[in-house]
């Protein structure tokens, strides 16, 4: 049986309140996987982003900027949005494992990692002195699209 056989078989009326939460955390998800493509892509954007310039004696920058913020970006969000997109449409399992609490897991990760973004920007505000707009923006979008990847797991808190 193919996946779009399966898809149609096991939707629902209804299906797609119980799957907000889920599509909430694929767009956070999707935020992060392009974040990285453009990263692995065009690595100077990365370093403009971040404020940090290659130093031309070490010609190795531009790999760093392509594999930190490009590949493991890139690679922890793809990852998370195979496994939440396949949860969204219904799959039970992904390689024998419940695909709910992959998902899950995998959004966890991810999450965090833009939770913990914010969190470090708010300690260098006042540590640093870097207290800037610009600084104000990027901890508000970093932690909007943490708490949108951690959706799923917010829901679940509220029933439970």
């Amino acid at each position: 049986m193919d996946a779009l056989q399966v898809i149609i078989e096991n939707w629902r009326p209804g299906d797609w309140d119980r799957t907000v939460p889920i599509w909430v955390s694929v767009g956070g998800l999707s935020i992060g996987a392009m974040t990285g493509l453009v990263a692995l892509i065009f690595p100077t954007v990365a370093a403009s982003q971040t404020h940090l310039q290659p130093n031309p004696a070490k010609p190795g920058a531009f790999a760093e900027f392509r594999a930190t913020f490009g590949g493991l970006y890139l690679g922890a969000h793809g990852a998370a949005l195979v496994f939440m997109i396949a949860w969204a449409l219904g799959f039970e399992t992904m390689a024998g494992a419940p695909l709910d609490w992959t998902a899950m897991g995998a959004a966890a990760v991810c999450g965090a990692l833009w939770i913990g973004g914010a969190i470090g920007r708010l300690v260098s505000m006042f540590a640093d002195k870097t207290n800037s707009g610009l600084n104000q923006v990027a901890v508000s979008v970093d932690f909007a699209v943490g708490v949108a990847i951690l959706y799923p797991w917010i829901m679940r808190a509220m029933v439970f």
